[in-house]
């Protein structure tokens, strides 16, 4: 089951940086007192550049694992938007970030034996279902979709969605069967 998603507004204090140079998360000053925010492994570097110290931030959030040990509740950030700007959806190593994504479907996508596979949304954005996903969901032009998955960027500046949720109904990830080869 996909964790929640919530939302935290606040103040930049600082970030917080790894034994290996780069920063790793961020201390929050929202209204319930400071919180840390930590990134997914090798998050794009010029995130200090786009919301430095003392910028006020909308994260979206999921709860992490909070050890007894730990000074303030911590959580993993899935996006950041500064107030004003643009949303930096963070990565995680192979270029793929978790993210909530919202928008509506422009046009219906079909996959290469003809069956509904996922939509186009108004963004630009493709939702990726498989045709089991688009069925559970009942995908049609002109629906409204608030899902969570994964974003994976293509060339032209647009992102691939592959939902794991879409509208709080829950995608079934199949596996392809493997075939054995004989030794």
């Amino acid at each position: 089951m996909p964790k929640k998603l919530f939302t935290e507004i606040g103040i930049i204090k600082s970030f917080n940086v790894s034994p290996k140079g780069h920063y790793e998360g961020l201390l929050l000053e929202g209204s319930s007192g400071t919180v840390q925010l930590n990134f997914p492994r090798e998050s794009r570097p010029e995130l200090a550049e786009l919301a430095p110290a003392g910028t006020e931030i909308e994260a979206q959030l999921v709860a992490d694992e909070t050890s007894e040990k730990s000074c303030h509740p911590v959580f993993e950030v899935v996006s950041i938007r500064r107030k004003g700007g643009r949303e930096v959806a963070l990565a995680d190593g192979n270029g793929s970030g978790a993210r909530h994504f919202e928008g509506v479907v422009e046009r219906l996508n079909y996959a290469l034996h003809g069956e509904v596979n996922g939509a186009v949304l108004d963004t630009g954005d493709f939702l990726h279902l498989k045709p089991h996903g688009a069925r559970a969901i009942k995908l049609d032009p002109g629906m409204r979709i608030a899902a969570i998955g994964v974003a994976k960027p293509t060339s032209d500046g647009r992102h691939v969605l592959e939902a794991q949720e879409v509208n709080g109904i829950r995608i079934e990830q199949k596996r392809k069967a493997v075939k054995k080869h004989p030794r």
